[in-house]
């Protein structure tokens, strides 16, 4: 892991696949309605400005990457029923990890109502990483492996997808580093599955499982 990322552990990794316990966290979210890429801007732009002194205290603040982007989740039979992405119109949300700050308290109040700080307490996901644009196809075909992978681990998704993007807009293409991130909760105790070659990643067999205590993420406003 880098020194310049969320702290987590891994518990499992095969090639690209990883699964990961993250440890407590504090982040600033953006909510917008629109189509995906439109409201990342728009609420990339509000976050600067709350970054750059847009607060009470006129701090500036530093975070620390990925930057996440989600679409809001549905409601099915009181389950949470995982939402792929797409760039379909909807609400969509933009978080930014803070760093440098203990508790929730300690962070000055943005200026703009529509920038909500969050505490997310420890959670465990499911990560696949990836190269390019991460565009539309690029995550709807990881979605299904990053999906696949978890279940075949007896790990249970228990939220929507997450895209993290780590990379400037600079950065070639081809060298951008992505995640898809889905959020767990353990489902059986460690076993080891087998991966056909039906499988979306034929090339992987007998991996071992990891397993632990169910944790969740919650979103929880200011």
């Amino acid at each position: 892991m880098a020194n310049m990322e969320p702290h987590f552990e891994t518990i499992f990794k095969e090639q690209d696949f990883e699964i990961r316990d993250y440890h407590a966290s504090v982040a600033a979210d953006v909510t917008l309605a629109g189509r995906r890429v439109q409201t990342a801007r728009r609420a990339m732009s509000l976050l600067r400005h709350y970054l750059a002194g847009g607060n009470e205290l006129k701090r500036r603040l530093t975070v620390i990457p990925p930057v996440l982007q989600v679409r809001s989740q549905g409601i099915t039979n009181g389950a949470i029923a995982p939402v792929v992405q797409s760039d379909d119109f909807g609400l969509w949300t933009l978080r930014l990890t803070l760093s440098n700050v203990g508790q929730l308290g300690s962070l000055p109040l943005p200026d703009d109502r529509r920038v909500c700080l969050s505490a997310q307490p420890p959670s465990r996901v499911a990560a696949l990483r990836f190269s390019g644009l991460g565009q539309v196809p690029d995550i709807k075909a990881k979605t299904s492996i990053v999906t696949w992978m978890a279940l075949a681990c007896r790990e249970l998704a228990i939220g929507p997808i997450w895209v993290a993007r780590y990379s400037s807009a600079w950065t070639p293409w081809f060298l951008r580093r992505n995640e898809l991130l889905l959020p767990l909760r353990s489902a059986a105790p460690m076993q080891t599955a087998r991966i056909s070659n039906s499988s979306p990643v034929a090339d992987w067999v007998l991996v071992p499982c990891p397993s632990g205590l169910p944790t969740y993420q919650e979103r929880l406003s200011s």
